[in-house]
């Protein structure tokens, strides 16, 4: 037993260490710059076809993202939530951690953290962290680039920044009616 136990130690000690390593920072930064790219191109697709459209509104009840302005067919688009930065603690929280975020609607974010735990990256796998805008943009292109999103947005309200990523931009079915209300999270 005594043999095994160091067995067991020794294998700790020498393998495990090899296996848990982390994403280095320059390894992160290659990976941040790259996402950072595809989002840009992403966004440009998605602002050329969305311009001139006047109202965004949003809603946890449907997951969906609507665009409209008069005169034009309603856009709708999937959209699930990465994560908020708060303007007052100056924080970063993941949506898979967030109690305001409507379950369906973590989905995506929970992948982004299955990710981060293969790739040992602490920024995917820790709920909240110091952060500012310029992060919640990092992570919405890494969740775009993970997720296969078209493009990401960020909604602004007195408390901070809501990060999400968009899919499947579609004209609205015939009688789809727009809330604008919002949902203002």
């Amino acid at each position: 037993m005594r043999v095994l136990k160091r067995e067991l130690l020794l294998v700790a000690v020498l393998i495990l260490p090899g296996c848990s390593k982390s994403m280095s920072d320059a390894e992160y930064r290659r990976l941040i710059t790259r996402t950072a790219a595809e989002l840009k191109v992403k966004q440009n697709r998605f602002t050329a076809r969305v311009s001139g459209y006047g109202h965004f509104d949003w809603s946890q009840d449907t997951g969906r993202l609507a665009l409209s302005s008069p005169g034009k067919p309603t856009l709708i688009a999937d959209f699930q939530f990465v994560g908020d930065v708060s303007k007052s603690s100056g924080t970063w929280l993941w949506a898979w951690d967030n109690p305001t975020v409507a379950e369906p609607l973590k989905r995506g974010s929970r992948t982004v953290r299955a990710f981060g735990r293969t790739e040992r990256m602490t920024r995917l796998t820790t709920s909240k962290w110091s952060a500012d805008q310029v992060d919640g943009w990092e992570m919405a292109g890494l969740a775009a680039s993970i997720l296969g999103s078209d493009a990401a947005y960020r909604t602004e309200s007195s408390n901070g920044y809501e990060f999400l990523v968009l899919a499947n931009l579609r004209e609205a079915p015939e009688g789809f009616r727009v809330d604008h209300s919002g949902d203002g999270r």
